[in-house]
């Protein structure tokens, strides 16, 4: 009868009646905040049907940047129920604000990372400013985590800014977003007991969270597992009220986090098992979109389920995917729809979950948006592409981009109204901005290059549809803008191919393309060293001089360099930079390898601030890890491979060079590599990368000039010895 009719919401502390009303109106009505501004209320629904509905949601702490970045935005994340209780007082990469180097560092360094022998840190100069960061490589390190007054110096900062702030709950106590991790012997005594950095760190972080605990028992302390300190020591835990954050960015996002067949995904799904073993306490930040621009294409929607239920089943209780900081990024209301639905319930069907999205938003053009997302993603799939969260979209091809822009065109013409165009013209941009900065294969014909790009928009064009839709992500911009480059001013571009050759050693270089080297093959081995010439245009694989100057993106000099001397085994280029610095490279082929001279000099009448350097993006034969090697000038080497994080597929580190006199990598599944000699007088310092990854294969033996500053018609050189070896350098400690 009438009056057994009722309804009760009854939710739990802080929002949970809130929660449970929004709920209702989803369940009972089949309402759907779909976006800020996009709410789907459906038609004729007069009867409430019968509703026994409870749920706790898995993750407590539940919040993202996609709905940060969107005005209008409260009812949203009400009805969404985002959560970031209980709230942070400060957050992510902090040590630096707690033991500021620009007040410590002077008289204390030893507060600070141990680093190949020598005490650093980013101090004297503003480190959060990426300009001013960039005039001073080699600085960027940690805090001596094992120090006792370190230890107590950031405890009572903690304790000093809960006690003037203590209504949030989390106080993040985080590694700064680089490497540089102390080696002195207390720390490196901690991380060789409990075989991994993140031992000698998490003895602060518990120190910390001891000072705390009695005054503040509602506080917490987060820390970072990220990049070296991911994977969990062998016999230390964190404290109770230590909540530790695990960070994905080093796995593949077109196959979930579970899938054996992905080595670095393997990995992760190790270190989740293991940290979940040790704490009750455990958040996540994930990656959904693609960081290298906003513009690219990024088919992940097929993982983001399984990886959240996956994370649940594993002791997460807060999540964090990250998102994108500005709109118009590619389908950043569908990703951000997902991860709001998917936070509150993971095991729910995320290709319903999608498809509904799409449906209610795009309406008519919806079949066609599932086909675009069907598209890419099989691309991805199928050929086994590896798509981390800086992924640069390069397995967009020619036959992929066409057949997605003629499924745009279809659903353009199935448009009925302004609103559901608006929404597909934003869909479309990927598509067009994949078109704008396609990376075509060269084709070699004798002494000439030519590259050919598809029919597309103009840059500019590009950036006022970017910019028309809120996308000021100055990362996205610029590298944009360093995709399509001078040099594709035209759509069909032809170039000189210049040639050296010995007995040994055969070199391509396009002097007019940035000055690329784009193959250098070593004849007696029968192995290609740079794989530029058979490659994508944008891939790795070619040897050119960059610039970090700073002000200016990194990368190469100029767009393009004149010719000042060739003959058979020799070349000399030369360009000149956006600051005014002059480049001259010389390269020569003798005593069986090739030596390439670097000469950078200033003609300007005003100081120049100036880091050129040779930038080889040399062959791994294929996806295998390269060892890699540094020899001291007392004739030992260093093998620095053992300093590797093993859940990536790339890493980096920039070494001062004065002592050391060779670099090297070496693949032992090939039992080929490359050995590199220099004097350390003229070089400032060394950086080893490599990334090992599908369609990014190449590692790097860069030798960088002294960054200070250039006076008027004053110069600077450097020159290193580039040979192939076969075997591993004698005296290498295996």
């Amino acid at each position: 009868g009438i009056n057994d009719r009722h309804l009760l919401i009854i939710g739990g502390r802080e929002n949970g009646t809130m929660y449970g009303v929004y709920e209702f109106f989803k369940r009972a009505f089949g309402v759907r905040w779909l976006a800020p501004e996009a709410v789907h209320v459906p038609e004729g629904v007069n009867r409430v049907p019968v509703i026994d509905h409870r749920h706790v949601p898995p993750f407590h702490y539940r919040e993202s940047r996609y709905w940060a970045m969107w005005p209008n935005r409260d009812e949203y994340v009400r009805a969404q129920r985002i959560s970031n209780y209980p709230g942070f007082g400060i957050f992510v990469h902090t040590v630096y604000d707690l033991l500021p180097p620009n007040k410590y560092f002077e008289t204390n360094p030893e507060y600070y990372s141990l680093v190949d022998g020598k005490r650093i840190a980013a101090w004297n100069y503003d480190w959060n400013d990426p300009v001013e960061s960039a005039k001073h490589p080699g600085t960027h390190g940690q805090l001596c985590w094992s120090n006792p007054t370190v230890m107590e110096l950031v405890a009572e900062e903690v304790k000093r800014r809960i006690a003037a702030n203590p209504e949030p709950k989390i106080w993040s106590v985080s590694q700064m977003d680089w490497a540089g991790h102390c080696e002195c012997d207390e720390c490196a005594a901690i991380d060789e007991r409990e075989g991994v950095p993140m031992g000698s760190m998490l003895t602060l972080v518990n120190y910390v969270a001891d000072a705390i605990a009695e005054d503040y028992p509602e506080h917490f302390i987060e820390t970072l597992a990220y990049q070296h300190t991911r994977s969990a020591p062998r016999h230390m835990t964190p404290r109770d009220n230590v909540i530790i954050r695990l960070c994905t960015i080093e796995c593949d996002f077109a196959k979930t986090l579970d899938d054996p067949t992905s080595r670095v995904n393997k990995a992760f799904a190790d270190d989740i098992r293991d940290w979940a073993k040790l704490t009750d306490k455990l958040y996540i930040w994930d990656y959904l979109p693609t960081y290298t621009s906003y513009s690219a294409p990024h088919p992940n929607f097929h993982v983001i389920q399984p990886n959240m239920a996956f994370f649940a089943e594993h002791n997460v209780v807060g999540m964090f995917p990250q998102g994108a900081e500005w709109p118009g990024a590619e389908f950043a209301h569908l990703r951000g729809y997902m991860a709001t639905e998917l936070m509150w319930d993971p095991f729910q069907d995320g290709e319903a979950l999608k498809k509904e999205f799409i449906e209610l938003y795009y309406r008519e053009a919806a079949p066609y948006i599932l086909e675009y997302i069907s598209l890419i993603t099989d691309k991805v799939r199928t050929e086994n592409v590896f798509m981390g969260c800086f992924d640069a979209a390069l397995w967009m091809d020619l036959a992929t981009i066409q057949r997605a822009d003629a499924i745009f065109q279809r659903a353009f013409e199935a448009v009925k109204t302004d609103e559901v165009r608006a929404r597909v013209e934003e869909a479309y941009l990927p598509v067009q901005w994949s078109a704008m900065v396609y990376s075509p294969t060269p084709e070699v014909d004798g002494d000439t290059v030519t590259l050919r790009r598809p029919p597309s928009i103009t840059i500019e064009e590009y950036q006022a549809k970017a910019r028309a839709l809120g996308m000021h992500h100055r990362e996205t911009h610029e590298y944009t803008e360093r995709r399509v480059g001078g040099q594709f001013a035209s759509h069909v571009v032809t170039a000189d191919l210049k040639t050296i050759e010995d007995d040994r050693n055969l070199v391509w270089v396009v002097p007019s393309l940035a000055g690329a080297v784009i193959r250098w093959r070593d004849k007696q081995n029968e192995v290609e060293l740079l794989d530029a010439y058979k490659r994508p245009w944008a891939a790795p694989g070619r040897w050119e001089d960059w610039v970090s100057t700073p002000g200016i993106l990194e990368g190469p000099v100029a767009d393009s360099y004149e010719v000042v001397r060739h003959e058979p085994t020799m070349l000399v280029l030369r360009a000149v930079s956006e600051s005014g610095l002059v480049v001259e490279r010389e390269m020569a082929l003798e005593n069986g390898g090739v030596r390439m001279t670097l000469r950078a000099s200033n003609p300007t009448e005003d100081s120049l601030t100036v880091s050129a350097k040779l930038h080889p993006e040399l062959s791994t034969q294929g996806e295998h890890m390269p060892e890699m090697l540094l020899r001291r000038t007392d004739g030992r080497w260093d093998a620095r491979h053992d300093r590797l994080p093993p859940q990536g597929t790339a890493y980096g580190q920039l070494v001062p060079a004065q002592n050391f006199n060779k670099m090297a990598y070496f693949i032992p599944a090939k039992n080929v590599g490359v050995r590199c000699a220099f004097d350390p007088e003229e070089v400032a310092f060394l950086l080893y990368f490599f990334n090992y990854a599908s369609g990014h294969e190449h590692a790097n033996l860069e030798l960088v000039l002294d960054s200070q500053e250039l006076a008027p018609d004053e110069s600077r050189s450097l020159s290193g010895f580039y040979e192939v070896i076969t075997a591993r350098p004698e005296g290498v400690e295996q």
